[in-house]
């Protein structure tokens, strides 16, 4: 199979999948979540330069993210009400990291010759792109995982919103193997919707140290504004009334 490398194979301002060698892959990337993707400048950028895309896939999405910052902005969308199962399987952003090995426990000798102090070493991250003021930090220390709404206590590369509460949806699942890709052990939160204030952490996972190995593969899904549908629903009585008037 002959694949395009260079955008001048194409006729001037086509994209790839409207090529005859890119159509077949247009229902693969039907299932993209561009909403995920062009949330990153860099991302963004990418995939403006590869014009692999259809433009009109483009301008549909940037439309849809445009719209869903105003509402979270000038609307008080304090994001997600409840966990609806099929809504989140299609809307929510995928990630995952992979921890190597656990926090290292470590002996401190304190000034006093006969006092040790335990301390273990934690993991903490975000995972980047746009996420509507949200700044989420996970943090894994002591066998706990934990979400903290970012405000006003660390720096971020983002704006950040000062709304008193703000809701997400997230399910944390974590799993580890053998040699042989064996599941030794998984965990799951199921799926979950959270109201965390300015600068609240919450523990989402307690694991047993007897039953954990590493390394740890962990994938987290999360929706941090109102569900499309939701939202439709919510403006319908508005746009009805306006009609009227």
């Amino acid at each position: 199979m002959t694949i395009i490398n260079s955008k001048t194979e194409l006729a001037s301002g086509d994209a790839f999948l409207e090529s005859e060698q890119g159509a077949v892959f247009a229902p693969v990337f039907r299932h993209v979540r561009l909403q995920y993707v062009i949330n990153d400048l860099a991302s963004a950028k990418i995939v403006e330069r590869d014009a692999i895309l259809h433009t009109d896939w483009l301008s549909a999405v940037y439309k849809q993210q445009w719209f869903a910052m105003l509402r979270t902005e000038h609307d008080n969308d304090l994001g997600p009400q409840e966990a609806n199962k099929e809504e989140f399987e299609v809307s929510s952003m995928r990630c995952g990291r992979k921890l190597a090995k656990d926090g290292d426990w470590r002996i401190i000798q304190s000034l006093s010759p006969s006092l040790c102090i335990n301390f273990a070493l934690q993991y903490c991250w975000r995972w980047t792109g746009f996420n509507f003021g949200f700044d989420l930090l996970v943090t894994y220390t002591n066998r706990f995982i934990v979400f903290k709404r970012n405000t006003l206590s660390q720096p971020c590369g983002g704006s950040v919103s000062l709304q008193p509460r703000r809701n997400i949806a997230y399910r944390l699942r974590l799993a580890s193997f053998d040699g042989s890709g064996k599941v030794i052990c998984s965990r799951s939160t199921g799926y979950q919707v959270l109201a965390l204030e300015k600068d609240q952490e919450y523990v989402v996972m307690n694991l047993d140290s007897r039953l954990l190995a590493f390394p740890l593969y962990i994938g987290c899904n999360f929706l941090y504004i109102s569900p499309a549908s939701r939202r439709q629903e919510s403006a319908e009585p508005e746009s009805s009334s306006s009609t009227a008037s």
